[in-house]
């Protein structure tokens, strides 16, 4: 799938799989989600805590928790998901979260799916709360 039909998947296909996943998870007003993803932190960060993924469910959850982070950092910092096209760049020819008009470094970018691996990998217990919370540091002094 060439870059832009993948980024096309992503911002159309975003918005309800959260609300689904949210809902699935039976989270209170699932659809805030998509307005005030910091508010669901907590609620996902419990269900992972000690959540074992079997490998054939690991594409399904890193999909999620990317859209997640994506959504969660676009929110956060009022940025944008889009190709990284800087040639050189540790995610060049990927799709990421980036623009932050809130960072001072406005060529900041993240690979949320990248992130969302990484957690999903990381030991139990594993934090997303920590996890964003150095994520913010880390992009708040990029």
């Amino acid at each position: 799938m060439d870059k832009k039909k993948e980024l096309d998947t992503i911002l159309n296909e975003r918005m309800p799989v959260l609300v689904e996943f949210f809902t699935d998870l039976e989270a209170p007003q699932a659809y805030a989600v998509l307005t005030d993803a910091e508010k669901y932190v907590g609620f996902l960060d419990d269900f992972m805590k000690n959540q074992e993924v079997a490998e054939e469910d690991f594409q399904w959850i890193v999909t999620r928790i990317g859209y997640f982070i994506g959504e969660y950092l676009v929110q956060k910092f009022q940025g944008c998901w889009m190709e990284n096209e800087t040639p050189g760049s540790r995610t060049f020819d990927r799709i990421v979260t980036g623009r932050f008009s809130r960072l001072s470094n406005q060529s900041a970018m993240v690979d949320p799916f990248e992130v969302a691996v990484a957690f999903v990998h990381s030991s139990i217990p594993r934090s997303l709360n920590q996890l964003l919370q150095e994520l913010n540091e880390e992009l708040a002094g990029a």
